[in-house]
């Protein structure tokens, strides 16, 4: 990797929403090109700050198997943004991409109209027992996926 480039994918990781909204503003080959040249986990940080139809003319231009990949980093409900400006036939074949326990939680985001509270919602989040202690909670979420750890939410019953 030239200097250059891991200029920009210090950037990109370093300011992964200024580095979005630049991406936006280039045309589609290009924004395509500087993803391309970075980890699938900087790719994906600066996609999820990407506007959803921005980030899926990118994705047009992937093959399905690397479109897949770069959304199963992104949390669900942002990944489903994408999915949804995509054409149906390449949509079909980023979800057959898909590994199945995201598949499951993508189809289900889909299947709920835009207007609907269910099309928003994270479905896969950690939730533990009401008897668990700070410590247990503490160890389950760092056993837990990366994607659980962004986002915490405490209920009381």
């Amino acid at each position: 990797m030239s200097g250059r480039e891991e200029l920009a994918a210090a950037y990109l990781r370093l300011h992964p929403e200024s580095a979005a909204r630049l991406l936006e503003s280039m045309p589609v080959e290009q924004a395509n090109a500087v993803l391309n040249a970075v980890d699938v986990a900087t790719a994906a940080l600066v996609v999820g700050y990407m506007l959803p139809t921005c980030a899926a003319r990118c994705m047009e231009r992937q093959p399905p198997a690397d479109a897949a990949l770069l959304l199963e980093r992104l949390g669900s409900t942002e990944a489903v943004a994408v999915l949804r400006h995509l054409p149906s036939e390449l949509r079909d074949a980023v979800l057959n991409a898909l590994g199945p326990q995201w598949l499951m939680a993508f189809k289900l985001l889909l299947s709920y109209p835009t207007n609907a509270v269910g099309a928003w919602v994270e479905p896969r989040v950690l939730t533990l027992p009401d008897d668990c202690t700070a410590g247990e909670a503490r160890d389950r979420i760092a056993r837990g996926s990366s994607q659980a750890q962004a986002r915490i939410y405490v209920l009381n019953r």
